[in-house]
């Protein structure tokens, strides 16, 4: 089973905040069905559990998935996710697409660090 990722993609004045089982396998199929450059600019994988728990720490939601039969919570990075996408919504154009302005984007980036987590050949597609 190939690890979680979150990731931001950059399209133009657009950001695309998601979560990939196959981060290289999604940022080429959006490459594939969009007509301009995009950029990955940030992803963490769920091996950072741990960390992004931490950063988390304190973030109140309803997180609990019902499969089964019962309640479980989601992983980690769907989590993260969800803060992000929370933190973002005045910012939203459709989807899990939002027009950051560069000062909120800076302070993300800088509030996750700049890790990134996933070694691709390029982050340009």
């Amino acid at each position: 089973m190939k690890t979680r990722s979150l990731y931001i993609i950059k399209c133009n004045e657009f950001y695309k905040i998601g979560v990939s089982a196959d981060l290289k396998l999604r940022v080429n199929q959006l490459a594939t069905s969009n007509p301009y450059d995009l950029e990955l600019i940030y992803s963490i994988s769920e091996d950072y559990d741990r960390i992004i728990k931490e950063y988390l720490n304190g973030f109140k939601l309803d997180t609990r998935s019902y499969r089964n039969g019962y309640y479980q919570q989601p992983p980690a990075t769907r989590l993260l996710e969800r803060k992000i996408h929370k933190d973002m919504e005045r910012f939203k154009v459709r989807g899990e697409w939002y027009k950051i302005p560069d000062k909120e984007l800076k302070a993300l980036l800088s509030e996750l660090g700049d890790c990134l987590s996933v070694s691709l050949t390029s982050n340009r597609y």
